[in-house]
């Protein structure tokens, strides 16, 4: 088995043939001792894997049940068997238990939090200010995500965006202090 991937945008019939051609090519290098990269686009006189003998091989790999792409969150397609080392064969049982457990407290702790989550999103949603129990000692800038209006006057596609403020000063406000008044070209 190889790593796959679950890459947004990937072409399954494009990784399909990358697979094929690297399993072709790890079995030649490992069982045949041969490197058959040159069979991928041509023939050579003296070697004894032709290209179609290649591309026979790889119609061979592309002959399973492995799925090409993942599904982004486990790249372990089945069949897999998991062997634990000698050492740990011995607790096993054990170590089992003990990981249910522990997915059961973190199970239970996500359902009791819950509501204490959804109290503290309303009530910093509500306001544009940093929530009383954020703490603001030292704080140098604080940028809301929930503001919908910028301090940029504009439109995507237009030549140029200028910022509305303290423009006949030829400054604006910047996190450190005043900073000089800028105008950004679109390109």
């Amino acid at each position: 088995m190889l790593p796959t991937t679950g890459e947004g945008g990937a072409i399954p019939d494009e990784y399909a043939a990358i697979y094929a051609k690297d399993r072709v090519e790890t079995t030649s290098a490992v069982w045949l001792g041969l490197t058959t990269g040159c069979a991928t686009c041509h023939d050579h006189k003296f070697d004894p894997i032709t290209a179609k003998e290649f591309y026979s091989l790889t119609a061979f790999f592309r002959n399973n049940t492995i799925p090409v792409l993942d599904n982004g969150e486990n790249a372990n397609t089945a069949p897999v068997l998991f062997v634990p080392a000698k050492a740990d064969r011995s607790r096993w049982p054990q170590l089992e238990k003990a990981l249910a457990e522990k997915k059961q407290e973190i199970d239970h702790r996500k359902e009791t939090a819950r509501p204490e989550f959804d109290a503290w999103l309303s009530k910093t949603l509500s306001s544009t200010a940093p929530p009383a129990d954020v703490p603001t000692a030292g704080l140098s800038l604080h940028l809301p995500l929930s503001e919908t209006n910028g301090p940029f006057r504009g439109e995507a596609g237009t030549k140029a965006i200028e910022w509305v403020g303290e423009k006949d000063k030829g400054q604006r406000p910047g996190p450190f202090g005043p900073a000089p008044l800028v105008s950004r070209r679109r390109r």
